[in-house]
C-alpha cells in the first residue's frame, strides 16, 4: 500500500524549551527557576480537558485503511491509545471501510498518546505546567495538543452483517474497542505553554517569544507543526454487540453528527433482498426529512414542496438519489416467517444521515424534484419559480464540530 508519510518531528527549540522548563519545575518547586523561565506572581489556575474519544495519530499519512477494524485491548490505558496499538482479530475482516467527503473548520484540543506525543515532539511533562506552573492540559499521563484544521474526509469502519455472527462465535474477537474512524484535513498543531494570565502577569518560557504565542480560551499556545491533506486523528468505538435486542428500533439513537433512521423491510424472498428493502425504506425517510428541513429553513410556501412531501412516487425516485449519502450503521438479526411461497425474511436497519451532507443533499433533492416533476409533466412555471426561490433562501446548516457518536 502506498503511503505518503509526513514526519512531524522537527519542531525546533520551542518544544525542547517547554519540556526543559517543566522538568525544572518538577525538581525545584521554587520560584527560583534555573531554566530561566520567569515565575509571575500568583495567577488563577487553568486546567484544559481534551475532547473525549478523539486521538491524534502517532504518524500522519494519506491512507489509514489498514487500521480500520483493528481492536484496542481493554488493558491499554487512555494515555497509550494510538493506532499502533490496534490488533487484528478473527472478526476484523468483517469491518469494512468507507471514505466520505467532509467539511468544516475546527479548533479543538485532542489527546495524544505517549507514543504520539513523542512523535510530535510534545512532552507529557511539558503539558503539566505552563510559564508559571499554574496551568495544565489534561492529565499528566498523556499529551494534549490544540489542533486548528479544515476537515476534508472521513474514513469510517462499517460492520457487515457477518460481523455480529462472528462476534457471537468468537467472544474474544470483539472485545474492547476498535478503530472506528479516521479524519483527514489540513491544519496546524499547537503546543500548550501556559495560561494567558501567566503570560499577562510576566511569565515566560525560554525560547518562546511572546509574539509567537497565541491565546485561546484563556490558554497560551505555541505553533508546533503543520500538516497538509493528511489523516491526522482517529476515534474508537465499543466493539461489543450491545444491540442484539434491537432496542434502537423503539428508541432511536441521537448524535451531534447527524440523524438516525430505522428502516424496516416488508417480507422478502431472501436475506439480502430484505436488507436492501430496509435501507430503501430508511432512504425514503431521509428524503421526507430533507423536505421538512427545506420547508423549515425557507420563507417560501411552495405547492411543489407539498407535492415533494406527499407524492410517494416522487419520494421513492428521489430516495435512490441520496443512496450514497445514507449509511447503514447496523442491522437486527433477520427474522423469518413461513409462508405458502416459502421462507420470508424481514430486516431492520439503523441508518445514519450525516449532518455534513445536509446542504448538498438538500440542493440535489431540489434539482431532482424539479427534474422528476418535469418528466411527469406536473411542473408548472409557478412551481419552477417557487423552487428557484427556495434555493435562494435556503439556510440549512451543513457543519457541526465533530463529536464521537
Amino acid at each position: 500500500m502506498k503511503r505518503n508519510l509526513q514526519q512531524p518531528f522537527q519542531l525546533g527549540v520551542v518544544l525542547l524549551a517547554v519540556a526543559a522548563m517543566s522538568v525544572a519545575t518538577a525538581c525545584s518547586g521554587s520560584p527560583d527557576r534555573p531554566d530561566g523561565a520567569q515565575m509571575p506572581d500568583e495567577v488563577p489556575s487553568l486546567h484544559i480537558e481534551p475532547q473525549r474519544g478523539v486521538y491524534i495519530r502517532a504518524g500522519f499519512d494519506d491512507d489509514p485503511s489498514d487500521y480500520i477494524g483493528q481492536f484496542i485491548n481493554d488493558d491499554v490505558s487512555e494515555a497509550d491509545i494510538d493506532e499502533t496499538r490496534g490488533v487484528q482479530t478473527t472478526c476484523s475482516q468483517y469491518i469494512e471501510y468507507r471514505e466520505v467527503n467532509a467539511g468544516g473548520t475546527y479548533d479543538e484540543v485532542y489527546q495524544a498518546s505517549r507514543s504520539a506525543g513523542a512523535s510530535l515532539g510534545v512532552s507529557p511533562q511539558a503539558q503539566a505546567a505552563g510559564a508559571g506552573g499554574q496551568a495544565s492540559a489534561g492529565s499528566s499521563d498523556g499529551a494534549m495538543v490544540r489542533v486548528e484544521y479544515e476537515l476534508s474526509k472521513r474514513m469510517r469502519g462499517v460492520m457487515t452483517p457477518e460481523y455480529e455472527e462472528c462476534c457471537r462465535q468468537n467472544v474474544t474477537g470483539c472485545s474492547g474497542r476498535y478503530l472506528a474512524e479516521f479524519w483527514k484535513g489540513t491544519g496546524e498543531i499547537y503546543q500548550f505553554v501556559g495560561s494567558q494570565a501567566e503570560f499577562s502577569a510576566g511569565g515566560s518560557v525560554p525560547g518562546v517569544s511572546e509574539s509567537s504565542v497565541e491565546f485561546s480560551d484563556g490558554a497560551a499556545w505555541s505553533r508546533a507543526m503543520s500538516f497538509d491533506d493528511m489523516y491526522f486523528a482517529f476515534t474508537v468505538s465499543d466493539a461489543a454487540i450491545a444491540d442484539q435486542d434491537c432496542s434502537w428500533v423503539d428508541v432511536v439513537p441521537t448524535s451531534n453528527e447527524g440523524t438516525y433512521f430505522v428502516g424496516v423491510s416488508p417480507p422478502a424472498a431472501s436475506e439480502s433482498a430484505a436488507r436492501s428493502l430496509a435501507m430503501r425504506e430508511a432512504r425514503v425517510q431521509v428524503v421526507q426529512y430533507l423536505g421538512e428541513q427545506i420547508q423549515a429553513s425557507t420563507a417560501t410556501t411552495s405547492s411543489a414542496m407539498e407535492g415533494f412531501l406527499d407524492d410517494q412516487r416522487v419520494i421513492e425516485t428521489m430516495a435512490e438519489g441520496v443512496a450514497e449519502r445514507v449509511e447503514d450503521d447496523r442491522y437486527c438479526p433477520v427474522e423469518t416467517t413461513d409462508s405458502p411461497e416459502g421462507t420470508l425474511y424481514t430486516s431492520r436497519v439503523l441508518a445514519f444521515f450525516p449532518q455534513e451532507q445536509m446542504e448538498a443533499a438538500a440542493k440535489e433533492s431540489l434539482d431532482q424534484l424539479e427534474e422528476t416533476l418535469e418528466e411527469q409533466g406536473e411542473l408548472s412555471d409557478d412551481q419552477r419559480q417557487e423552487l428557484d426561490s427556495i434555493r435562494g433562501d435556503m439556510e440549512i446548516p451543513s457543519e457541526k464540530p465533530p463529536e464521537v457518536k
